[in-house]
């Protein structure tokens, strides 16, 4: 299988899994067929890797850069999203950007 290195995938909290490229994001609904589904790339993965916790306020030095935040979010290889979800769903992922 040819390698799509551009392409990242991360798991968040050990069960959401997404790939993004150029601030697009698509998050793996795993039902009978499992299928990608274009989300929010803030929401879904930009908040976790800056650590971003809204529920703070304004001005907190834990806003940003919580790493209570950032550790829920780990980028995986493409080798690991196969033995998560299988070949046919990062197949998948590469026609998502064209």
């Amino acid at each position: 299988m040819e390698k799509q290195s551009f392409i990242k995938y991360y798991v968040v909290n050990d069960f959401g899994l997404y790939c993004s490229l150029n601030f697009v994001a698509f998050h793996y609904i795993p039902n009978e067929n499992g299928k990608w589904v274009k989300c929010d790339y803030t929401r879904c993965i930009s908040d976790y890797l800056y650590g971003f916790d809204e529920s703070e306020p304004m001005g907190s030095p834990y806003r940003f850069w919580n790493n209570s935040i950032s550790s829920q979010i780990q980028e995986i290889s493409e080798d690991e999203v196969i033995k998560r979800i299988g070949k046919k769903a990062v197949i998948e992922s590469f026609s998502l950007f064209k």
